[in-house]
């Protein structure tokens, strides 16, 4: 739990006092190792955002409309340095959005496919 609150506390503007992050790291202490991996990893990764910028594929960034400002903020500069992306806000959604339906709308939309054919299963779709 302290560490979740630490991870938090490093990465979260403007920072919130620590009596708002202690339920936070209470209710996911069970993912603190996987945090401190994604922080190993991420410390590991070169700065330099051109490499990404060989990526030929059409690319999909989607953010939340109140999602925090450093997920806000990488976005907006992937979108900036891969050369074929499409970005789409989704509306009253945080960083992990609540609306799967406005998500499941997105990446129809982004693959082509309007809506989901009639009578079709959920694998076909």
């Amino acid at each position: 739990a302290d560490a979740i609150v630490e991870f938090f506390s490093a990465i979260v503007e403007p920072k919130p006092p620590r009596s708002v992050l202690r339920p936070l790291g209470d209710a996911l202490a069970f993912r603190a190792t996987g945090l401190v991996a994604d922080l190993e990893c991420l410390t590991a990764m070169d700065p330099d955002l051109t490499a990404w910028s060989g990526i030929g594929i059409p690319t999909l960034l989607l953010t939340g409309e109140i999602t925090d400002p450093y997920g806000t903020k990488s976005t907006e500069l992937l979108g900036a340095t891969l050369p074929d992306t499409r970005a789409i806000t989704l509306a009253g959604q945080r960083h992990h959005p609540e609306d799967t339906a406005a998500v499941a709308a997105a990446l129809r939309e982004f693959f082509g496919q309007e809506t989901a054919p009639r009578g079709s299963s959920p694998a076909a779709r």
